[in-house]
């Protein structure tokens, strides 16, 4: 697929995907979206996409997708509930497969 093509599309989709679980918090129900699925089903071409994403916009935890369409998971299980460390976690990821650049430190431990 085209990349402006493949950008336009992955945009209406996570568009939709907002919209139709703005209000949910259980991961279950955002990932049994169609739009969700939908997502998943491009595969790896939108990763730089969701990380662009991710990191600019935050629109979402990404990390079911990634981990989807990856295969991986960089999480350790210690980061679990923190939205920055795990955000942080795949934007490095991203960095190192050479998918983003990401170079800022975006990490604030609390205490």
């Amino acid at each position: 697929m085209e990349k402006n093509k493949l950008r336009r599309e992955f945009e209406k989709l996570a568009r939709k995907l907002g919209k139709e679980t703005a209000i949910a918090s259980n991961p279950r129900i955002i990932c049994s979206n169609p739009n969700c699925k939908k997502l998943i089903e491009m595969g790896e071409p939108i990763i730089p996409l969701v990380l662009e994403d991710y990191q600019n916009l935050g629109r979402f935890d990404w990390c079911y997708v990634l981990t989807e369409i990856s295969g991986e998971d960089p999480v350790p299980r210690h980061h679990c509930g923190r939205y920055d460390l795990i955000r942080d976690d795949w934007l490095r990821w991203g960095d190192k497969k050479k998918y983003i650049t990401y170079n800022q430190i975006s990490i604030q431990l609390r205490k």
